[in-house]
């Protein structure tokens, strides 16, 4: 009698392993955040870089975004579940059964994907604590300060590019280019980078955004998508961003920081100027919240050739309007990964931005 309440038990054990996989893989990740020096060493740098070797050497090389695919076989298994609910002579009891074991154990499925295949890295030491930056909140006056710099470095760039019409639009091979620049910097700071890292310009237009999204990592294809809508300026940082989380960063305010050290230092003068961009547009907002009359003057006296950059980019942006809201649902997600500060973590790149450039400049003086 023992022995088949053991079998059994085993049995159903078996019959839901993906489920209770799935639910392990959320413990897993729970004690993984009370250990992120060992998420480094084991995860980040260990099993995921062998993951992304994986991607780089197979699917990398498919033709069409595995975003795609990965959609179209949701769609399928949507369409046997519903075959799987409308099946006749068979008892109700027993479509619920079955219904219910194969929506939760692909719903296990894609949560053990999800965290073994990228997802822990969310547990792994931040970067700017890697790198020794020391993050600090600033006042109202080094934001106003800091906007007048992200400004000049804009205009800056901007009249070089006026002199050199060979580098006045952007790169013919985009991936190529700024999958090199993040490259660069993440081996510049002894991070692994590198490989066959695909960033997929994602059509129709419009697909992502009318999701509240420019681009994403998607871990269940191991590439990058980027919304084929977007402007031209937004395509070369929103591609950066994607490829840094790509390379295993998963803190949004880190992926900004990234991606605009990783354009700001490309040798290519159209990238260096949209990663000014940028920053600038996000200074710009922050100080916009705070002062709105001011923004609005200090907006005025930019030279014409930025203001038609940045309104041509919001005009772009008002031609793909969301469907519906995705900040909450976003901002939650990323709550539950640990990201305490949800959606605002985006603008931790100032932060960032402002701690770097202190740095750099005790640097130069060391020397």
């Amino acid at each position: 009698m023992k022995n088949k309440i053991l079998k059994n038990s085993f049995l159903l054990g078996f019959r839901w392993i993906w489920v209770l996989l799935g639910l392990g893989s959320i413990g897993l990740k729970s004690i993984a955040d009370a250990f992120p020096n060992q998420v480094e060493t084991l995860y980040s740098r260990g099993l995921y870089g062998y993951i992304r070797k994986f991607w780089d050497i197979s699917f990398a090389y498919m033709p069409i975004p595995l975003f795609h695919v990965f959609w179209i076989g949701i769609a399928f298994f949507l369409i046997h579940l519903i075959r799987i609910w409308t099946r006749k002579n068979v008892p109700i009891a027993a479509k619920r059964r079955t219904f219910c074991h194969q929506f939760l154990s692909a719903i296990g499925i894609l949560i053990v994907g999800f965290y073994f295949l990228w997802g822990f890295n969310y547990s792994r030491p931040l970067f700017t604590k890697q790198i020794g930056l020391k993050i600090v909140k600033i006042d109202s006056l080094q934001l106003a300060s800091e906007l007048q710099i992200a400004a000049n470095e804009m205009i800056d760039l901007k009249q070089q590019l006026s002199k050199d019409s060979t580098q006045n639009h952007i790169p013919m091979d985009l991936e190529t280019q700024i999958r090199q620049d993040v490259t660069r910097v993440l081996n510049q700071y002894h991070f692994p980078a590198g490989g066959n890292l695909r960033g997929r310009f994602l059509q129709p237009d419009g697909i992502l955004r009318r999701f509240g999204a420019s681009g994403v990592y998607w871990p269940w294809a191991g590439e990058c998508n980027i919304d084929n809508s977007l402007h031209e300026l937004e395509k070369t940082v929103t591609l950066a961003h994607e490829l840094a989380h790509g390379y295993g960063w998963a803190d949004e305010g880190t992926c900004n920081f990234l991606a605009y050290l990783s354009c700001i230092k490309s040798n290519d003068l159209y990238v260096q100027y949209a990663g000014y961009m940028h920053y600038y547009r996000y200074v710009a907002g922050n100080y916009k919240q705070q002062n709105p009359t001011q923004y609005d003057l200090f907006r005025k006296n930019l030279p014409d050739a930025i203001l038609r950059d940045l309104d041509a980019i919001n005009a772009n942006s008002k031609l793909y309007p969301e469907w519906f809201d995705t900040r909450f649902i976003y901002g939650s997600y990323l709550k539950a990964q640990g990201v305490k500060e949800g959606l605002k973590s985006y603008s931790r790149i100032i932060l960032m931005v402002h701690a770097w450039r202190k740095q750099e400049s005790a640097l130069e003086n060391a020397q």
